[in-house]
């Protein structure tokens, strides 16, 4: 006989999320039923939860302790002191700022068909060895109800289909923080897939790690997946950007728009800590605790050892054993993705650019990754979307790409300039820049942007007598 296993990880996220988000509890309730919860103590604080939102419409939080408290002398000792251990054990994150209740819908919906079909399916079969066929048949149907959650397509005719997407719309919203390129590329919206390009050593893992930083400032809970960096290098690299700290000189040059009607540029040397100082890192990740309204979580994966469905695998994880869902999800970078099995050649990058897609789309995150610019981009002045290598299908999976613009001179000046190279929805021009000052040696991506003209390539000198049409 085989031995069912209480799946009491999902139970307890689900029952986290009833108690500390509101839009998940009133998403939950009309598909809710206490016969789906396999623990009687998880029963108990459902109907706390839902009582108590029934009463005052939105979620407890908190106030669970409360009603805790208050109902703790009807408890058996047993079922107290696990509702103890419950209570005890939610997250300090989750009391900080919400999570990623798109997903976790999700996830309690499956959950949810799986309880009622394996419990359908007992009294069904009991029903059958009984011979009472019609009865098992209902019972059967009905096992059909909670898969009208299931997303099976719209009709965009339908009256209700209508009032349904003209309401707001529920994906969350993020910005890189980076004031010029946001007003230029918009909002950028979650189940999206965000890449950055440049060639080597152009910034690609630092604007990463910035936008983690800013998403997680900005209430989003965010995973960092590293597919080349060690976690020292990684945590360090993190530590500087929340301290403006150092590498190993204290007095560094910062560069600051002297004038931005005229693009002119100077500079200020500012003392700095150093990295390398325990109470210098301690300082500076104690004052961005105070200001962060989310979670950041990094993961070290040695390079072409991890694919998305190692990706998966280890979300799978975090949800389990840190309740932490993510809003953000950033991979560094597609080229050093573990080629999936089967896969060759220059389909490696297009199905990895798909899965990264799927990826957005399935865990309703956005997703930020970076990749590598062809050879030519190196010596450019400015990308474009053709300067993507090995397979130009992926263009066609990206929702927004962005190049990391830079010359040898702006480079020795830390200077840098953003562009849209496509965006799927939003209309753009690339004769439009954002400029962008930084300071790697403080780990600063952006201490200032304004919006610039796309810079020009100038003509190569003639030579005496040569005419114009020699010079094609």
């Amino acid at each position: 006989m085989k031995t069912e296993v209480i799946d009491v990880s999902t139970e307890r996220q689900i029952l986290i999320g009833m108690i500390m988000s509101t839009s998940f509890l009133k998403r939950i309730i009309p598909i809710f039923e206490y016969e789906y919860f396999e623990l009687p103590t998880s029963k108990t604080v459902a109907k706390w939860v839902i009582k108590y939102v029934n009463k005052y419409d939105k979620a407890p939080k908190a106030i669970i302790r409360d009603i805790y408290e208050r109902q703790e002398r009807k408890l058996k000792e047993a079922e107290s002191e696990w509702i103890e251990l419950f209570l005890s054990d939610l997250s300090s994150e989750y009391k900080k700022e919400g999570f990623n209740t798109l997903y976790l819908f999700d996830v309690a919906t499956n959950y949810f068909r799986k309880q009622k079909l394996l419990s359908n399916a007992r009294v069904v079969q009991d029903l059958c060895e009984d011979e009472k066929l019609d009865e098992a048949e209902a019972i059967w149907k009905s096992s059909m109800h909670i898969s009208d959650t299931m997303d099976l397509g719209v009709n965009p005719f339908d009256e209700d289909t209508v009032f349904e997407y003209t309401k707001k719309d529920t994906r969350f919203i993020v910005r890189t923080g980076v004031q010029a390129f946001d007003r230029l590329a918009g909002p950028l919206k979650s189940e999206w897939l965000v890449m950055f390009m440049g060639p080597m050593k152009r910034g690609k893992t630092q604007a990463l790690t910035h936008c983690g930083i800013e998403s997680t400032a900005r209430s989003f809970n965010t995973v960092f997946y590293s597919l080349e960096s060690g976690y020292k290098d990684l945590l360090e690299r993190m530590w500087m950007n929340v301290g403006s700290l150092s590498t190993s000189r204290s007095e560094i040059e910062f560069p600051y728009f002297k004038d931005k009607r005229k693009e002119l540029v100077s500079y200020k040397k500012i003392k700095r800590p150093v990295v390398k100082n325990l109470d210098n890192v301690l300082k500076a990740v104690k004052k961005y605790n105070r200001i962060a309204k989310g979670t950041l979580w990094v993961k070290s994966f040695p390079a072409f050892s991890a694919g998305v469905e190692d990706i998966k695998h280890h979300l799978d994880l975090l949800m389990v054993y840190k309740k932490f869902i993510p809003h953000v999800i950033i991979v560094d970078y597609l080229g050093a993705m573990k080629p999936a099995k089967g896969v060759f050649g220059r389909d490696v990058y297009d199905y990895g650019s798909k899965s990264l897609k799927g990826l957005a789309q399935e865990r309703k995150a956005l997703v930020f990754s970076a990749h590598q610019g062809s050879r030519s981009t190196l010596d450019k002045l400015n990308m474009h979307p053709t300067d993507i290598p090995e397979d130009v299908r992926i263009l066609g999976n990206l929702d927004v790409l962005i190049g990391l613009n830079q010359t040898e001179k702006e480079k020795e000046e830390n200077i840098m300039r953003w562009n849209i190279l496509m965006h799927r929805f939003k209309k753009f021009t690339r004769l439009k820049q954002a400029k962008v000052l930084y300071q790697p040696e403080a780990g600063q991506f952006h201490l200032d942007s304004m919006i610039i003209n796309t810079p020009k390539a100038k003509p190569k000198n003639k030579l005496v007598g040569m005419k114009d049409s020699d010079s094609d």
